[in-house]
């Protein structure tokens, strides 16, 4: 292949560094050592700082970072300890916590997690230090404008009669399910906490289960952003939730009247949890209201005996339910960080927290408090080292102007287009998972003996058998449907792209960025706006797989096209052939296997956000990987991750064959 002028120096430019890495090398060496002992140095330093840390859990939801920092702020500035939260999950919490890798979980939930309660409070690793608020709240919640209407914003009451979860059934069409319009759609808990199962208990005690589907999501964030973006819509919506939070005091919200609770109620609903009682056999017996109780405090046992001060301290606290309201409150309305809401609390609380606290300990907070910042550490660096602060570009403010510009002005418009998205997915799902299991292996058979013999035949059909025997064959085939909708949307989108590409040196400049962002951008970040404009579902995990997956069939397009032979250009040049004969006829053919290659790593990126879409109530196998880091069920996630690897494993030959294949019918023409 002839090399043209601009391509001489991509090749050469590797030898250049080759050239000054070994003219340099002493010099390198030295530097990467001097590195390497600052690095030790500082880890010295730091584990010598912070092996006397408190640590408190950070679970990410807006209580408990206030109660936190409330908590942070009285340990540091009273009684003189070093303090550090540790942003972490509610799975990760319950495994740290009574091995002392945290110290403190301001907020236990223990109804959502009983059996790991029970089991840690009876072996002593975590000690209960009593109550933080009185009262928290769950139930079936729905927008207060869903009941009454909202004269202001111009909403009409939708269902004005919608007082109990009785009611619900004259109202299913109200809050229509999109992947299934027969239906109502109620949004449950998130996957895997004890209040998910207890609602799908309850939907069959109510006598719902055949009016309404479920939708789970795997992520609290995933849950409040599906709330709110409905809210902001003006939309209907039934969901689960809890109080007190952000949310509820951000957002009116109307909680459906239940049955009261009562313990033989709760000891049914029981029953059926421990698969005593079919699911089938559910009876209005089963259904009642979640019970209101106290939330406590936990740490590990061993810090009563490193820091007991810091024990009675905790023991003491009690935020209370109506001050921590008003403290979230003023949190999300002035748009402030949890640590500027507890000054809040110790302004406008004084009797409450100095009601915790020794006289002595009460002195020394309030002399922090009376400064107009918190301290700085010690170690910190001068301001001069600092960036400015004045300069700063407000790019989170505009991406938010425009995401709710979008859903002000063109929601109407992304409902279209997630229903145009939508048909051909659900069509693609029901006819993977509808064809009897034993055709699908036998056409898999038949492909992987064409492409690629009878060795890839045998480990296919053996990789599918194990799926099924696994009891995942559903789910495979759910996972398998957004897998193939995604990598045709990505090859729609991304062959003609990389085809500009390959045309013009100057589209060629202006698309490599973007396609570099697409391609290392953190894939949690396409889920954000995806979620604020198409809800939750399988639409905006498509949008957010087809993103994600685009780059590598657009490169190797391009690429694929530009390594051509200028002889066969020539020839066609020279044949009278037009730029579209070609491109169709020389250039696409001969660059076949390059893009075949690309659209391999495109269903690779594809199969791997199978897990990330399921947060968000995409379905299919990375289910059964959140449902087991959710529940702590270890068996059940390296099961789900077996059946994706196996999947992925399976695609992958698949598509490596069918190039392999191809290069082989190239070189025999």
């Amino acid at each position: 292949m002839m090399l043209k002028k601009r391509d001489v120096g991509r090749y050469l430019q590797p030898n250049v560094h080759i050239f000054y890495l070994m003219k340099y090398k002493r010099f390198l060496l030295n530097l990467v050592s001097v590195l390497l002992l600052l690095i030790l140095v500082e880890n010295a330093f730091a584990s010598q700082s912070d092996t006397s840390a408190i640590k408190f859990g950070d679970l990410q939801w807006q209580t408990i970072r206030i109660n936190n920092a409330i908590a942070m702020f009285i340990i540091e500035h009273g009684y003189g300890y070093p303090v550090e939260s540790v942003m972490l999950s509610t799975p990760v919490m319950q495994a740290s916590l009574p091995k002392g890798d945290i110290d403190v979980s301001m907020e236990m939930w223990r109804y959502n997690i009983i059996d790991w309660y029970n089991e840690v409070i009876s072996k002593g690793t975590v000690l209960d230090l009593g109550t933080l608020f009185e009262t928290a709240t769950e139930g079936w919640y729905v927008p207060r404008y869903v009941v009454e209407g909202d004269a202001e914003r111009g909403i009409m009451p939708m269902a004005p009669d919608l007082v109990s979860v009785f009611d619900l059934p004259k109202y299913k069409s109200l809050f229509k399910d999109p992947e299934n319009p027969d239906k109502g759609l109620f949004l449950n808990a998130i996957m895997g906490w004890k209040a998910s199962e207890i609602s799908r208990v309850k939907l069959h005690a109510y006598g719902l289960a055949d009016d309404f589907n479920i939708m789970e999501p795997g992520t609290t964030p995933a849950l409040d952003t599906a709330i709110v973006s409905a809210y902001k819509k003006g939309q209907p919506i039934l969901a689960y939730y809890w109080e007190p939070t952000w949310l509820m005091g951000g957002y009116d919200m109307i909680q459906l009247k239940e049955p009261e609770h009562t313990k033989a109620c709760w000891a049914q609903i029981q029953k059926i949890l421990d698969n005593d009682l079919p699911l089938s056999k559910v009876t209005q017996k089963a259904g009642c209201a979640f019970p209101n109780y106290a939330i406590t405090k936990g740490v590990y046992a061993g810090l009563k005996e490193r820091a007991p001060e810091i024990v009675a301290f905790l023991e003491k606290m009690n935020v209370g339910t109506v001050p921590l309201n008003k403290t979230a409150a003023y949190m999300e309305k002035e748009e402030v960080e949890a640590e500027q809401a507890a000054r809040w609390f110790f302004e406008n609380y004084p009797d409450k927290w100095r009601s915790w606290l020794p006289e002595n300990i009460v002195v020394r907070v309030e002399k922090t408090l009376a400064q107009p910042e918190l301290e700085k550490d010690s170690h910190q660096l001068s301001d001069y080292y600092n960036f400015p602060t004045f300069i700063k570009i407000p790019l989170a403010q505009w991406t938010d102007d425009l995401v709710k510009w979008l859903i002000e002005e063109w929601d109407e418009a992304f409902e279209v287009i997630g229903n145009i998205l939508l048909r051909p997915l659900l069509l693609l799902e029901r006819l993977l998972v509808g064809i009897p299991w034993f055709l699908i292996i036998i056409a898999i058979t038949v492909i992987a003996w064409r492409w690629g013999g009878w060795q890839l035949s045998f480990w296919s059909v053996g990789g599918l058998l194990l799926i099924g025997m696994l009891g995942l064959w559903v789910p495979a085939m759910s996972t398998l449907a957004i897998v193939i909708a995604a990598t045709l949307l990505a090859v729609f989108i991304g062959v003609p792209v990389g085809i500009a590409m390959s045309q013009s040196d100057w589209f060629e400049r202006m698309t490599r960025p973007m396609l570099d962002m697409m391609q290392t951008m953190p894939s949690f970040v396409y889920l954000i706006p995806t979620l604020m404009l198409f809800g939750l579902g399988k639409v905006p995990a498509l949008i957010s797989t087809v993103v994600y997956a685009i780059p590598p069939v657009t490169r190797f397009t391009n690429l694929g096209i530009r390594q051509v032979p200028t002889q066969m250009l020539e020839a066609g040049h020279a044949f009278g052939s037009t730029t579209g004969q070609l491109l169709f006829k020389v250039q696409l053919p001969l660059a076949m296997p390059t893009i075949m290659a690309g659209v391999n790593q495109t269903v690779m990126m594809a199969l791997s956000m199978v897990v990330i879409c399921s947060m968000i109530g995409a379905g299919g196998l990375g289910n059964e990987v959140l449902i087991g880091i959710n529940q702590l069920k270890v068996g059940r996630g390296f099961t789900g991750g077996i059946a994706i690897v196996i999947l992925a494993i399976i695609i992958d030959r698949l598509t490596q064959a069918f190039v392999t294949k191809q290069q082989q019918t190239l070189k025999k023409g």
